[in-house]
């Protein structure tokens, strides 16, 4: 009997650690998960930078003299540097609602299309907007369809597919072919 309650209190001991440490690695996963997210969004931007730069010929060929490349990379970049950070921003936010706020909810696909509506909305009508602000900075449509491929396409649909929690991992859209 001694004995019993002895292995008994032993193993309520060694659960309540365990359970400690499951808390302590969620927690490092969701972590590990925003880094993850971060990084795409990073390499997104780098893309997204490069293959503009390359668009940036024929958009300034197109223009005639009244835009120099640059004055347009410099432009651009910080064009790239805003979208890249209100991009990471709709993936994070995904990525944190799916780790520590929706927890064991049923599916919450409503909650990923909004964000990702909202973020391909501003994809295609930042650059637009932006475009408009400046008369030593113009684009065509390609600029644009640039930015919702990486960012919404590759970037927050590809991202999510990522870095969702378990517990949601088949909320983005064809996330079953990827898990």
């Amino acid at each position: 009997s001694f004995l019993q309650k002895r292995e008994r209190k032993r193993k309520k001991e060694l659960t309540s650690k365990l359970k400690g440490w499951n808390e302590m690695n969620r927690h490092g996963v969701a972590i590990a998960s925003l880094a993850l997210g971060a990084f795409i969004m990073f390499l997104m931007s780098l893309a997204v930078y490069f293959i503009g730069g390359q668009l940036a010929k024929g958009i300034i060929a197109e223009a005639g003299s009244d835009i120099n490349l640059v004055d347009w990379k410099y432009y651009y970049q910080w064009l790239v540097v805003y979208m890249g950070g209100i991009a990471a921003v709709f993936l994070l936010l995904w990525t944190a609602l799916s780790h520590w706020v929706l927890g064991s909810l049923g599916s919450k696909r409503w909650i990923w299309l909004l964000l990702g509506a909202l973020l391909a909305a501003i994809s295609i009508a930042y650059p637009i907007y932006y475009d408009n602000q400046s008369a030593k900075f113009m684009i065509d449509m390609s600029i644009p369809a640039l930015f919702f491929v990486f960012y919404f396409v590759l970037g927050y649909w590809g991202g999510s597919i990522f870095t969702t929690s378990n517990k949601h991992k088949y909320t983005p859209l064809l996330a079953g072919f990827f898990h």
